[in-house]
């Protein structure tokens, strides 16, 4: 059984582990934004900054994944993703809609992005 084939246990064990990294990123942004600026803890805010940190994460290790990153780079990778959080989806969503309307052709928002 290859390491890259998704249904083998190595890899479920370093998606967990890399999750986790996404999340100890996303508890530094949480810590940055508003633990340390004096604001009051808030579960629902704690619970949507980690979701969107594991989420980022793992985007990043799936996109690592499919151009052969090393492990250390992935690593590096997946937790500055998991601090970055919807920044880096944002970013990525972006990328996403002027590539379809690239293919597609279409009239896009081409120049949104770029600022």
């Amino acid at each position: 059984m290859s390491s890259q084939d998704p249904n083998n246990y190595t890899t479920l064990f370093q998606l967990a582990g890399f999750s986790g990294l996404a999340l100890w990123g996303g508890f530094v942004s949480y810590y940055q934004r508003f633990l340390r600026a004096g604001r009051k803890f808030r579960l629902i805010i704690f619970t949507g900054e980690m979701s969107t940190s594991v989420l980022a994460g793992i985007v990043m290790f799936y996109l690592c994944r499919a151009y052969a990153v090393n492990e250390p780079l992935s690593a590096a990778l997946v937790a500055l993703s998991g601090l970055a959080g919807g920044k880096m989806l944002e970013r990525a969503e972006q990328i996403m809609n002027n590539r379809v309307s690239q293919i597609l052709g279409g009239p896009g928002d081409n120049d949104k992005g770029a600022k």
